[in-house]
């Protein structure tokens, strides 16, 4: 958050840790939206985990109304989850990154198996259109997060869509 409040000294935000559970996701936006009715925005690290815990309480706060309506609260999240990309296309939700879940289970196989062989892994890009980097002793294979609006929630590619597909 010190990036946001540096570029964009007019704006204050206002950070809650959740701990990855939907019912703290509930609590900090009520707590936040009753303590200063003004707030204007909502980012959360999972639509996975908060979608419908933000969507349940900004309308029990009826605050809950979807873009290009008065009021509406802008909002962008991380994951592509299901519930996020319906939460876009009910209009709620403004923007997510789909996280490509499904590569990350491939590529943290591919990983493994040449871990197993004793292949050292190195840096740079890789032939699956990623990045293997280091960032703080942990190697990570960075794989591309596609951004999803309105335009594209409905794209049977996204991971999100694949159990039921897009409605």
């Amino acid at each position: 958050m010190d990036c946001v409040n540096k570029d964009f000294p007019a704006m204050s935000v206002k950070q809650v840790r959740v701990a990855g559970d939907s019912k703290k996701c509930y609590d900090a936006v009520t707590t936040v939206f009753t303590a200063d009715p003004s707030v204007v925005g909502v980012y959360n690290h999972s639509d996975a985990v908060c979608a419908s815990a933000v969507t349940s309480a900004l309308r029990s706060l009826g605050k809950l109304h979807a873009a290009g309506e008065p009021g509406h609260i802008v909002w962008t999240a991380i994951d592509g989850s299901p519930d996020g990309l319906k939460a876009i296309r009910d209009g709620y939700l403004d923007q997510t990154q789909s996280q490509p879940a499904d590569l990350c289970a491939k590529y943290s196989v591919y990983w493994l198996a040449k871990a197993m062989k004793g292949e050292k892994v190195t840096t740079g890009p890789t032939d699956h259109n990623s990045e293997v980097k280091i960032a703080d002793g942990t190697i990570t294979d960075v794989l591309p997060a596609t951004p999803v609006t309105r335009d594209n929630a409905s794209d049977p590619a996204l991971w999100g869509n694949a159990s039921k597909g897009a409605k």
